[in-house]
């Protein structure tokens, strides 16, 4: 995975942006790509469909925020790898209700997700 500066035309691939810190070694279940002051945001599960967990929610807050931030960029396009944008909360979990979980977590990343697109400065589509 790649990370360039901020500048136009240039692409990050490892889904974070300026102040957002990811553990490296975590799987990327969305990524986050500038090119020509566009923000592509793609969720990464097509495996599952692009099932959101509760930490690709948190992941995918993250890149909304970071896109918001970045002057760079004009708009957001959110979009799904495969041929399924996304199929919803991922449930598999849900019967352990730990917390780390959809249940856990999930209901607050949601929430969290919901508030990085209304609140963005910047048009999200």
């Amino acid at each position: 995975m790649s990370e360039g500066g901020a500048g136009e035309g240039t692409a990050r691939t490892d889904g974070v942006a300026g102040e957002v810190a990811v553990d490296a070694g975590a799987a990327r279940e969305v990524l986050l790509e500038v090119a020509s002051g566009v923000a592509t945001i793609t969720l990464n599960r097509p495996d599952k469909r692009n099932m959101l967990t509760g930490s690709g929610m948190g992941q995918l807050a993250a890149c909304l925020r970071a896109a918001g931030s970045d002057e760079a960029v004009r708009v957001i396009v959110l979009t799904g790898s495969g041929n399924t944008f996304c199929s919803g909360a991922d449930l598999s979990a849900a019967s352990s209700a730990d917390a780390s979980s959809f249940t856990g977590s999930g209901p607050a990343a949601l929430v969290a997700v919901l508030e990085a697109m209304l609140d963005n400065p910047k048009p999200v589509i």
